[in-house]
């Protein structure tokens, strides 16, 4: 899908799209920006969202490796794979960028809390949780 215009006209806006596969009338109800560096259609364009895949290292302090290791072997999943791909996408809101507060994030049952020095991404503490609410 490509968003041709955003019309404002006699008090209603509407948005002109092209490239899209649905019946007439059919309401758009979310729409997300493509990223380029996600997607390999050599056609498509960006649009307002810009960016490229932050090429900062992701590194784990001493407990949070251990727990990954460990969480690996109870359940067989990657969990220390998984946490590097999400945070080298830099999952922080937009108006957090320049932050560099502590993170945290839910990954299947770990409450994940990580940060961001200077010029990479440190994952502080992963912990497993029972109830998703424990983390908020």
């Amino acid at each position: 899908m490509r968003l041709e215009a955003v019309v404002h006209e006699g008090g209603t806006t509407w948005l002109e799209l092209s490239g899209v596969d649905f019946l007439d009338q059919t309401p758009v109800v979310d729409i997300k920006p493509y990223i380029p560096y996600s997607d390999c259609i050599a056609s498509a364009c960006g649009g307002y969202a810009h960016g490229n895949l932050v090429d900062r290292p992701v590194v784990f302090n001493a407990e949070p490796s251990a727990f990954c290791s460990g969480y690996q072997d109870e359940t067989g999943r990657n969990i220390r794979q998984l946490i590097e791909e999400m945070i080298r996408h830099d999952p922080r809101p937009a108006s957090q960028k320049g932050n560099r507060d502590r993170f945290g994030m839910l990954l299947w049952d770990v409450n994940v809390r990580w940060c961001v020095e200077d010029n990479l991404f440190r994952v502080e503490d992963c912990r497993k949780v029972s109830d998703a609410s424990a983390c908020r």
